[in-house]
């Protein structure tokens, strides 16, 4: 549990239904409001003011499920559409805020200002490629809940030089059958590399580490979805190297 003195203590659920419900409104007006929300929703799990207690608020009502239903009836407005927390629509954007709170609830790095000190700088790394007008970069929303997906699976925080490659949208080249595969062929090196496999087969050989290896980087690159523009290392040719060079031992 983050634990800095500086944190407020009055800030309640009551108060951010408001401000989300005059945030919501504004929808219109600013297709930033969005990620303000979510924004919002790591700054206040961070202060402690939010969090993921099931029916905390009743039956099926949780602070993200009560907060999201504030800024979804404000940005309907008197259109006539009701809140439905079964609706698919719903059950995504509750999915994402409940992500958002567990992000900044977030602290096993020990520093009492992570990890919304490094959500800043992920904003920032964002708004500087933006600026730069940089191709194939995804929208602020996209980018946080890459980010917050990556950095919940860490005991530390994540690199700042590792920030601007969750601003980008998935490569369309690199398909799910592609990662799959490398994802068999990297649990099948682990499993031989520890006599895991059926049948017992063993090899810690060089060229079984280096395939675990060249596997590993790819799908850690793949995830971040930015293009190379040219083979490097980790790439799947330097996994599909690996490969034959076993073959032919």
């Amino acid at each position: 549990m983050n634990t800095n003195p500086n944190l407020s203590n009055k800030l309640t659920v009551k108060q951010l239904e408001e401000e989300f419900g005059k945030l919501g409104s504004a929808e219109g007006f600013g297709r930033d409001s969005q990620v303000k929300f979510h924004l919002r929703l790591v700054e206040a799990a961070h202060q402690q003011a939010i969090d993921t207690t099931k029916n905390k608020h009743g039956d099926g009502r949780d602070d993200a499920t009560v907060l999201v239903e504030a800024y979804y009836n404000a940005r309907q407005g008197n259109n006539g559409t009701q809140w439905d927390a079964k609706a698919p629509n719903i059950r995504k954007a509750r999915s994402i805020a409940k992500k958002c709170i567990e992000l900044g609830m977030w602290d096993k790095s020990g520093n009492p200002s992570e990890p919304w000190e490094t959500v800043q700088h992920l904003m920032n790394a964002r708004r500087s490629l933006q600026k730069q007008h940089t191709e194939n970069l995804d929208d602020a929303c996209n980018t946080l809940l890459r980010f917050a997906r990556a950095q919940l699976k860490q005991d530390t925080v994540l690199p700042k030089d590792r920030l601007h490659s969750f601003c980008y949208k998935a490569a369309r080249q690199i398909n799910r059958e592609a990662e799959a595969y490398v994802e068999s062929i990297c649990k099948t090196a682990i499993g031989l590399k520890e006599g895991s496999l059926k049948g017992g087969a063993q090899s810690d050989a060089k060229e079984i580490v280096d395939i675990i290896v060249a596997a590993k980087n790819w799908l850690a690159y793949n995830a971040t979805g930015k293009t190379r523009a040219k083979p490097e290392a980790g790439d799947i040719s330097s996994l599909m190297a690996a490969v034959e060079q076993v073959a032919k031992a």
